[in-house]
């Protein structure tokens, strides 16, 4: 066999392999909460041994860094097919943050393993990930947020004003900050219940970002003018 075809084979194989990894974390977090799945679990889920795992991740957290640039790459490309709507166009400037906002909304609510990733980005899976993973992460988000950040500006603006990715920084913030406000423990549930007045009001996560992210979007609207 000629050393060039070789050489894509392992590579195709090897990727292969990769995402049959990162396929079975997907699975097993469905149901079993990251704190409690093992690399041991995932392997089997995989069926490969343990060690295994560590020739294509060198950890836990650099493994569900993977699965994150994964479930993102797979929303960003959803979102950035929403804003190259040419509808959008149709309406003023309010009506088109309110749009975008709730797109966004819903789309993060409908994938809660996104959101529990993003709460861990930076203090767990990027912290204890190596160098050139995160490295790697990196360069991806950074490409992904300049096209959709472009497309986000087109969207909100008509035109491309330069701050789309940042826009998206401060989302991601927010994103990350009402989805914990948003979760609740049997206890805090029970001290909500009997003492109301005490209570955060809604806790659920898509009318409350579809409002903050709309707000937000404004002020970026104001800020290109």
């Amino acid at each position: 066999m000629h050393p060039t075809k070789q050489r894509a084979t392992r590579a195709d194989e090897k990727e292969s392999r990769r995402q049959q990894l990162l396929d079975a974390a997907y699975t097993l977090s469905q149901s079993t909460p990251y704190d409690l799945l093992t690399v041991a679990q995932i392997a089997e889920q995989a069926g490969l041994a343990k060690g295994t795992v560590y020739l294509y991740f060198k950890s836990k957290e650099e493994l569900f860094l993977g699965l994150t640039e994964r479930l993102l790459a797979t929303w960003l490309d959803a979102l950035d097919h929403f804003l190259a709507q040419n509808a959008l166009q149709r309406h003023d400037e309010a009506k088109r943050a309110a749009l975008i906002a709730q797109a966004m909304a819903d789309t993060l609510a409908a994938a809660p393993l996104l959101l529990n990733m993003l709460g861990m980005l930076h203090t767990v899976l990027e912290a204890r990930s190596d160098y050139d993973a995160v490295l790697a992460f990196k360069r991806f988000l950074n490409e992904r947020l300049l096209r959709s950040g472009a497309l986000l500006e087109r969207a909100l603006f008509g035109s491309v004003t330069g701050i789309g990715a940042q826009a998206f920084v401060e989302l991601h913030a927010l994103a990350i900050g009402i989805e914990h406000l948003a979760r609740q423990s049997e206890v805090t549930r029970q001290v909500e219940e009997n003492h109301p007045h005490l209570a955060l009001g809604n806790r659920a996560f898509a009318p409350r970002f579809a409002h903050a992210a709309t707000a937000l979007l404004r002020g970026f609207q104001r800020e290109a003018r």
